[in-house]
């Protein structure tokens, strides 16, 4: 799906605070007490919000703008709303540096990456942690429904960020709320769409979510799949899907039997690596029988200069784009807080081979170029 920002201006975001509704109302009588002018135009957005979080209030919104909202064509509905979270986001940060801004996404390419060795693929395709949690509340992915898991997903969202003292919790809110709303008119299908899309956007965010996220992921905590759980499904299943939705399954066992390259699709990470693992590096460059696994989300960049920024003893060259088609990564730019990011997201689990092992290729760095291994679903 297309969810590139429209060039139409945001809806209703930028209103004032007088109720369109009401002629003779001056702005003044219209302000609600103290300085929460921001959070009344935000409800113009999702009307009758009523989030648990304490530190939120209660805005009622006239009939007229709802009425209004409803009458956008429900096909527009995800333009529209990563609109209004841009929007909504720029006024918060507008205070900050370029450089500020980028710190968020070099702050996820910072996130350390341990490494295990495998022969073989998982049969719980993927992360354990994530299925775990699906198994156990779900079963299966075709009995998530959005109901269920919009209820999960603010309760874990709530417990962890009230927990982390985080100051941003109200963005999440924010944001949940303006899915849910937006979304209340769209089919089953639609709404966990714009659900997904709606926690790629969030992993994006200046919040606790991706470091506890991938914290989470890489030691496989339990205590934290009630929480963590729902939301590291969705951003899961939302790479998954992404590469594959608009995919027919002849197109893919063509693709497969014929096994054409693509174009070349390559990324950049950098990490801090032990002796040990780079000595198992070593030794595995050239063998296509051996591979690695990483256990959490990983970021990465096609731009080199920003995963060469900090002191890292290895930088990963990594090629996306061997197979046709691939379910372990996807490019979240269109969804991210800021497009200009340009950052491909892959998923935990994601396995690769090493091709080549370049000692001291800068200072005190070793270049290490890999290949993505497709995952056994995708092979069948």
């Amino acid at each position: 799906m297309d969810f590139s920002v429209i060039n139409s201006s945001p809806l209703l975001v930028q209103q004032t605070n007088i109720n369109p509704g009401v002629s003779n109302e001056s702005e003044e009588s219209a302000k609600s007490p103290g300085n929460n002018s921001n959070q009344v135009e935000r409800a113009f957005v999702h009307p009758l919000r009523n989030i648990h979080s304490s530190t939120m209030n209660r805005y009622q919104v006239s009939a007229s703008l709802r009425e209004r909202r409803h009458s956008l064509n429900s096909s527009r509905l995800p333009h529209v709303l990563l609109h209004q979270l841009r929007v909504i986001n720029d006024v918060a940060i507008d205070a900050e540096s370029n450089n500020n801004r980028m710190l968020r996404f070099q702050d996820r390419l910072e996130c350390s990456l341990p490494i295990e060795s495998v022969s073989h693929d998982t049969p719980y395709q993927g992360n354990l942690f994530i299925m775990d949690w699906l198994l156990h509340t779900f079963e299966t992915p075709a009995k998530v429904k959005f109901d269920r898991i919009f209820k999960l997903l603010i309760e874990g969202i709530q417990k962890e960020g009230e927990m982390h003292g985080d100051g941003n919790l109200h963005k999440l809110f924010d944001i949940l709320w303006q899915v849910e709303q937006n979304a209340s008119s769209l089919s089953e299908t639609k709404r966990m769409t714009l659900l997904r899309e709606a926690c790629v956007y969030m992993y994006t965010e200046a919040s606790f979510l991706y470091r506890e996220t991938n914290e989470a992921l890489r030691v496989n905590d339990k205590s934290k799949l009630e929480t963590l759980g729902p939301f590291c499904f969705l951003l899961y299943d939302y790479i998954g899907r992404n590469s594959s939705e608009n995919v027919s399954k002849l197109h893919r066992l063509r693709q497969t039997l014929h096994f054409k390259k693509k174009n070349a699709l390559i990324v950049y990470r950098g990490d801090i690596v032990s002796a040990q693992k780079l000595q198992e590096y070593r030794e595995a460059a050239g063998n296509k029988k051996k591979c690695f696994k990483w256990s959490c989300f990983v970021s990465t960049s096609t731009d080199i200069d920003k995963a060469l920024k900090f002191g890292k003893n290895v930088l990963y060259e990594m090629d996306l784009g061997r197979d046709r088609w691939n379910d372990q990564f996807a490019n979240i730019s269109h969804l991210s807080v800021f497009e200009t990011e340009n950052e491909t997201l892959l998923r935990p689990g994601v396995r690769f081979c090493v091709d080549i092992f370049e000692e001291n290729w800068g200072t005190d760095r070793a270049l290490v170029r890999i290949h993505i291994l497709p995952s056994y679903v995708q092979r069948v």
